[in-house]
């Protein structure tokens, strides 16, 4: 959670409007570390100030080309994407 409030500290200014003409909105879309991916929408209020408005999560489990591959170092590098047969 702190990596994420640092980035909308750092560069709210760069992050893309999910509102139309709203420039006090942001929004950062990026992949995660404990789910696959994830988004969350913040407001600059008064004072400069964030409030967190909405925070959305993949939690999915994957399965691609590279499933069910005993490759360790893809099972290392793309753990998502790396399954136990049933």
């Amino acid at each position: 959670m702190l990596r994420i409030v640092e980035r909308f500290a750092v560069g709210f200014d760069e992050l893309p409007q999910p509102i139309p003409g709203r420039e006090d909105y942001g929004i950062l879309i990026t992949a995660g570390s404990l789910v696959t991916a994830f988004s969350v929408i913040a407001q600059l209020a008064s004072g400069g100030a964030l409030e967190f408005v909405q925070l959305d999560s993949d939690t999915g489990r994957h399965v691609d080309a590279v499933a069910f591959d005993d490759d360790a170092e893809v099972a290392r590098q793309r753990p998502w994407a790396t399954i136990t047969p049933a």
